[in-house]
């Protein structure tokens, strides 16, 4: 077969793939077994034909799921089917974002924010670290994580996901609003950090916009704005950005090295 057909017939499978996978989401959200495993069938079917291992397993496990009633392994099922089915359609070229984030609802905001700021991203959501840090052949443009994800810490492997993807653009989405951790995430190299508001849905769909036309100075201001606004801190407070600055420039990334600024310390106090 031709390149150009092969092409051809890897386009169709995307187009149609997404088609049934949109599809069959609402099958499960109705419960509807035989709308389930027509779509699950077709879809297995083609991917066979394509070489998707990963996707014909993961319908395989959903038509498992639908023998044993388990309405729950369908739905597990489901969400790795949607991630494997979205990398296998990555392009060079594409934007690239990745959401850990351990509360679907939150996900799904932010997945519409990333859209919004990129209307052709390719957005995948994972809910422990350890698969991120296990994708191959996936480049992220940008990676938005929560401070916790179940147990683990997703501050702390910043600097992991920095070391597989060095271009990648890491933004911390927190509940926490403590000046420590915020300083934290900017020393391990994230270059931003959002609070979980309404108002920060708008601001990550500039963030990710920018991060696509590569306006690092732009990002980077962001985060001064961001640490400002957050805290509400006054003239002299503002001074010791910089000095939080310059830590980053002078604080390795690996974990074990990592030094924070007493001026850090002393603004939590203030």
């Amino acid at each position: 077969m031709s390149p150009e057909k092969k092409l051809k017939l890897r386009e169709a499978f995307i187009k149609q793939g997404g088609s049934d996978i949109q599809e069959l989401s609402l099958c499960i959200e109705n419960k509807d077994k035989k709308g389930v495993s027509h779509l699950v069938h077709r879809l297995c079917g083609s991917s066979v034909f394509m070489g998707a291992d990963k996707i014909e397993k993961l319908c395989k496990s959903i038509e498992l799921g639908i023998k044993l009633n388990s309405w729950q392994d369908i739905e597990d099922a489901y969400f790795k089917l949607k991630q494997s089915f979205n990398i296998f359609r990555i392009n060079e070229g594409d934007f690239v974002a990745i959401i850990l984030e351990d509360d679907m609802v939150v996900a799904e905001a932010l997945e519409n924010s990333i859209k919004e700021g990129v209307s052709n991203a390719v957005v995948l959501i994972f809910n422990d670290v350890y698969d991120v840090l296990t994708l191959d052949n996936v480049a992220p443009d940008v990676i938005l994580l929560d401070h916790f994800i179940g147990l683990t810490r997703g501050i702390e492997k910043i600097p992991e996901f920095i070391n597989k993807w060095p271009a990648v653009s890491i933004a911390v989405v927190s509940a926490q609003k403590d000046v420590k951790n915020f300083s934290l995430a900017y020393q391990y190299g994230a270059k931003t950090y959002f609070s979980k508001t309404p108002q920060a849905l708008e601001q990550i769909s500039k963030f990710v916009s920018k991060v696509n036309l590569n306006k690092t100075a732009e990002e980077e201001s962001n985060f001064y704005q961001e640490f400002l606004n957050l805290f509400d801190f006054n003239i002299k407070s503002r001074k010791n950005v910089a000095i939080i600055e310059e830590d980053r420039k002078s604080t390795r990334l690996n974990s074990s090295h990592l030094v924070i600024s007493y001026a850090v310390f002393c603004l939590k106090k203030k």
